[in-house]
């Protein structure tokens, strides 16, 4: 499952101050990893056609099966999709989490460089 708010479903009317915003749920299948560390890609399973711009930053959730249970687990958040493909790419929870709490923000700036 895949959260976020699209763009092209937003409204914003400068005339008349209003702000009427719109968030999708997507349901997606896992589709591997990709060429980039801790980047993953997933299909979308939608209804209805829509440009994924606006998705980036949005929560990727997983059902889970652990002994017969079922759960819902964090898999990541979205980075980019494109308004011609089906697929979103996401980065991986695990890392987010090792990012969060193991490297001071000097040092995520320097990777980044």
């Amino acid at each position: 499952m895949v959260y976020g708010y699209p763009s092209g479903l937003q409204d914003v009317d400068y005339s008349f101050p209003k702000i009427a915003s719109h968030a999708v749920e997507i349901k997606a299948t896992y589709d591997g990893g990709t060429s980039s560390p801790h980047l993953h890609r997933i299909k979308m399973v939608r209804k209805t056609q829509f440009d994924s711009d606006g998705m980036s930053g949005g929560p990727v959730f997983y059902i889970g099966n652990e002994k017969g249970s079922l759960f819902v687990g964090w898999a990541g958040m979205v980075m980019r999709g494109s308004g011609s493909s089906e697929y979103l790419h996401f980065l991986a929870a695990n890392f987010l989490i090792e990012m969060a709490f193991h490297h001071p923000v000097d040092e995520i700036i320097r990777l980044e460089k």
